[in-house]
């Protein structure tokens, strides 16, 4: 046997033993799947507590407590000057699954920690003058593989409705983020790229004119996507009245339509 033949012989058991590995890991994560949604959801407890969690159909409730239950398990919550119990991180795992609602499976693979903190957050940095400068987080960061919460600020928004949720702002940037580029396109528009990009941008430029939004959207394309996320889930008519057609892109990018659940 020559030794091109070797070498052909060889590829060949290489991606057989890939292939084979590559079958047990789908295997073995399709029975994770299904031993997840065999076992009770411990935060139905505290998602009874919840306004939007009682408005959406049961169907949609059960799926919801699937990817809640995934969530807990694949994500790292590191509190920071606090202790955390399993309510707030059931609660903020709901508003993180909520925008992905209707993606069963979809559990923000880039995302590893959460990291939480009782109230709002000062960071300092050296500006190039070598004067340290404080920049207070007013609730919250999303940095790719990790998310900041301020928990004094969430609960607030959560138990006494301000119309804003600074948990769904900083998914939407995880949902930016695993696009590729932090931008406002997020993962689930990708298939209908163009089209998506068209209609976001052209509302972004009349918003921006407009203010009508919370004033914060309009710091650059990544800040309107999560504001304007914020609006799609807990303000639909204001979105719908004022911008129909980014509404009508955020529900197919989605597959969710809150009004539905609001009526």
């Amino acid at each position: 046997m020559d030794n091109f033949l070797k070498f052909i012989i060889t590829l060949w058991v290489i991606f057989f033993i890939f292939l084979l590995y590559e079958i047990f890991d789908y295997i073995k994560f399709k029975f994770y799947l299904k031993s997840l949604k065999d076992k009770p959801c411990k935060c139905k407890i505290y998602l009874e507590k919840l306004d939007y969690y009682q408005k959406i159909p049961q169907h949609l409730k059960e799926i919801i407590e699937f990817k809640i239950k995934r969530f807990l398990i694949e994500k790292t919550f590191i509190p920071k000057y606090m202790q955390i119990d399993d309510e707030i991180k059931c609660l903020i795992a709901f508003y993180a699954c909520l925008p992905t609602i209707s993606y069963k499976n979809f559990c923000y693979p880039s995302l590893k920690y959460i990291f939480v903190y009782p109230h709002t957050i000062i960071k300092e940095h050296i500006n190039q003058h070598g004067i340290v400068k404080k920049e207070i987080l007013i609730s919250g960061e999303s940095v790719g593989d990790a998310v900041v919460i301020a928990w004094n600020e969430a609960k607030r928004e959560i138990f006494h409705y301000q119309k804003r949720n600074v948990i769904i702002h900083e998914f939407a940037h995880e949902l930016d983020f695993e696009e590729g580029m932090i931008d406002g396109i997020p993962i689930f528009a990708i298939k209908d790229y163009e089209h998506f990009k068209k209609i976001f941008n052209e509302t972004f430029k009349k918003a921006s004119k407009e203010k009508i939004l919370d004033e914060y959207a309009f710091t650059n394309k990544a800040e309107f996507f999560a504001v304007s996320s914020e609006y799609f889930f807990l303000r639909p008519k204001t979105l719908k009245i004022h911008y129909p057609k980014l509404y009508e892109e955020y529900k197919k990018i989605f597959k969710f339509d809150p009004l539905e659940i609001k009526k």
